[in-house]
């Protein structure tokens, strides 16, 4: 269970589907560099605000990533929306299972374990070529992020149909909270998290503790970076998924990249310009970090 897999998984694109000519222009500044295309439609938020395009997305989604050969990929947040992603997929590709591959995700605010069980149940009930991924947890459980994997299999998902497992780093406030804000020193939160990441990095020995939990629990799966999540800056990003790749042996990274990123209605600060992203991955070539 712990060989590499043979293809790195590089997943890029914009944290939400914003519009048709978006999502395109997402597609054609992305597809040489990777092979899965992320978009939300549904899009939880932390307070109310734009929630995404919704369902009306998702067969022009499909239509353009089809007419390109890439695989989309989005989160989903309760069954029905799997539901709705079979509905677009029977409708863009016609009743054969494996007309397209798409992936759903659970995302680090789907924590209820009976929404995760109902959507890899509506998964598995789903056309074949559907896979799940997950998005860690917002804090730093071991038992709870393999339970995420272990719920979505509860419900009969087979294991072959796990993507992989995103790491998208810890809340970060608990630091704060041991050791308060001091204007006049360095607080606990300071020394930890100097550059004020969005969300606190796993460290390698967290990761080697979780992968041989995950072999105990008989688990197979890919483990890949969300340095988006964790930088919460574009600029820390390339730093951030550097460090990841080079000292945890991940199998790949899911980046958010925006044609215009001061453009874009969620996460604006930490999406990359199409650019960047290609910038990025020609220096993470040279420093042998794609494989």
């Amino acid at each position: 269970m712990n060989n590499r897999i043979e293809q790195q998984i590089r997943i890029a694109g914009p944290c939400a589907v914003e519009s048709v000519s978006q999502w395109e222009k997402a597609i054609v500044g992305l597809r040489d560099h990777c092979d899965i295309i992320r978009g939300g439609v549904w899009k939880p938020r932390t307070k109310p605000g734009w929630d995404g395009m919704g369902s009306e997305a998702l067969i022009p989604m499909l239509e353009i990533a089809t007419k390109h050969g890439i695989t989309p990929a989005m989160e989903v947040l309760v069954p029905e929306h799997v539901d709705e992603v079979a509905q677009a997929m029977r409708a863009v590709g016609g009743n054969s299972d494996e007309a397209m591959q798409v992936v759903v995700w659970v995302g680090s605010r789907n924590q209820n374990h009976v929404v995760q069980q109902g959507i890899g149940q509506r998964v598995n009930e789903g056309p074949g070529s559907i896979s799940v991924g997950i998005k860690n947890a917002p804090w730093a459980s071991i038992d709870h992020t393999v339970g995420i994997a272990q719920h979505l299999m509860a419900s009969g998902l087979p294991q072959d149909r796990l993507a992989w497992l995103a790491l998208r780093g810890f809340d970060p406030s608990i630091l704060d909270f041991i050791g308060g804000w001091n204007e006049g020193g360095v607080s606990i939160a300071d020394t930890f998290n100097p550059d004020r990441l969005r969300n606190i990095p796993p460290t390698g020995n967290w990761v080697g503790r979780l992968r041989t939990e995950l072999n105990r629990q008989g688990i197979s799966v890919p483990l890949i970076a969300d340095p988006s999540h964790i930088a919460g800056r574009a600029d820390l990003v390339q730093g951030v998924l550097e460090h990841m790749l080079s000292t945890m042996g991940l199998d790949g990274f899911m980046t958010e990249v925006h044609p215009n990123p001061h453009e874009a209605r969620t996460d604006a600060r930490q999406q990359l310009s199409i650019e960047e992203f290609a910038a990025m991955m020609e220096q993470l070539d040279a420093k042998h970090l794609l494989w």
